[in-house]
C-alpha cells in the first residue's frame, strides 16, 4: 500500500514538472547498452545544451520519475521520512527557474506493461532503441514480447523521432513499418537514403580502447574511444545519431565522443593482481 502511494506521488510530481517546464526528452530503451548509450548521449550534448542525466541506472517505475525530479532513491527505502524528503525536494523542481532544457531518460523493461507505464509519465521527443535480445526473457516469455514492449517507445508516441539499431532484424522491420522521421545505425546500412543511415567500419577493440570510423552522408570520421568491446560501437553510434537529430555538426559530435568513459560494471578495464587485467562486465547480467 505504501509503495503504491509513493509511486503515485512520484508520478504526479514528475508529470507536473514536465508540464511546467516542457523539456525536450530523449528516451532510450533496448535490451543492451542503454546506460552506456545514455552516458554517450550526455557527453555529446553537455557542452552545447542545458541537459540533465542521472549518473545511475534509473529506468524503473521509481527511477524514471526520480530522474525527472533530479532526486535519487533513499539509502533506506523503508524509511518513510526519507521518502517524504525526496518528494518534497522533487516538488520544489516544479517551481525552479533553472530546470534543464533537455532530459535523457532510460526506459527499462522487467515486466509486461513497464514501458507503457513509463510512457504514461514521460513521452520522448526522440526515441532510441539500442537492440532487441532475450535479456529478461524469463519475465516476458519471448523475444517477440520484448519487441512489442520496446517498440512502444516509437509506436505509442505520435510524432516522435526514431533512432534504431537496424543490425537487429526486429528493428530493421520496425524501421520499414514507420513513417516517423528516423535515423538508423549499425555495421550495415539497409536504407537507400544515405542521409538516414549511420554505420561503423574498421571496428577494432584492444585493451587500450575501441577504434573505428563513423560513416554518414558519404563522409568518414575516424574515432578512438576509451571503451572496450566491439559491441560498444553501437552505443557510440546511437549518441552520434542523437547529435545529428539535434542538428550538431558531425565533426563536433566526434570530438565529444572521444571523451566517453566506460561505466562501472559495463566492460570496464581494471588492473588485477600480478599484472593481470580484469574486464568488469558484472552489471545486471542475463540469467541465460
Amino acid at each position: 500500500m505504501i509503495k503504491k502511494i509513493i509511486l503515485l506521488k512520484l508520478k504526479i510530481i514528475a508529470k507536473l514538472i514536465l508540464w511546467k517546464h516542457k523539456p525536450e526528452i530523449i528516451g532510450i530503451t533496448g535490451s543492451l547498452g542503454k546506460t552506456t548509450a545514455k552516458n554517450a548521449v550526455y557527453k555529446v550534448l553537455e557542452k552545447d545544451f542545458d541537459v540533465y542525466v542521472s549518473e545511475k541506472s534509473m529506468n524503473t517505475d521509481f527511477g524514471l520519475p526520480l530522474t525527472i525530479m533530479r532526486q535519487e532513491t533513499p539509502l533506506n527505502i523503508r524509511n518513510i521520512l526519507a521518502w517524504v524528503k525526496v518528494l518534497w525536494l522533487g516538488a520544489k523542481e516544479i517551481y525552479t527557474k533553472d530546470y534543464p532544457k533537455i532530459l535523457i531518460l532510460e526506459y527499462g523493461l522487467d515486466h509486461p506493461g513497464d514501458i507503457g507505464y513509463l510512457l504514461s509519465i514521460a513521452k520522448p521527443d526522440i526515441s532510441v532503441i539500442t537492440g532487441i535480445s532475450d535479456v529478461h526473457i524469463e519475465e516476458l516469455g519471448s523475444v517477440k514480447n520484448i519487441l512489442e514492449e520496446k517498440e512502444k517507445l516509437v509506436l505509442n508516441v505520435p510524432g516522435v523521432k526514431a533512432i534504431l539499431n537496424t543490425d537487429f532484424v526486429q528493428l530493421k522491420d520496425l524501421a520499414k513499418r514507420i513513417d516517423n522521421e528516423k535515423l538508423t545505425y549499425g555495421l550495415n546500412c539497409f536504407l537507400s537514403d544515405a542521409d538516414s543511415c549511420i554505420t561503423a567500419t574498421n571496428v577494432k577493440s584492444t585493451l587500450s580502447g575501441l577504434t573505428f570510423s563513423i560513416n554518414f552522408k558519404n563522409k568518414s570520421y575516424p574515432l578512438k574511444t576509451k571503451l572496450f568491446g566491439e559491441h560498444s560501437a553501437y552505443s557510440v553510434l546511437s549518441a552520434f545519431s542523437v547529435g545529428i537529430m539535434m542538428n550538431m555538426k558531425p565533426k563536433d559530435i566526434v570530438s565529444r565522443l572521444k571523451d566517453i568513459e566506460p561505466t562501472n560494471g559495463r566492460m570496464k578495464i581494471l588492473d588485477g593482481i600480478v599484472g593481470s587485467t580484469i574486464i568488469d562486465d558484472s552489471y545486471n547480467s542475463s540469467p541465460k
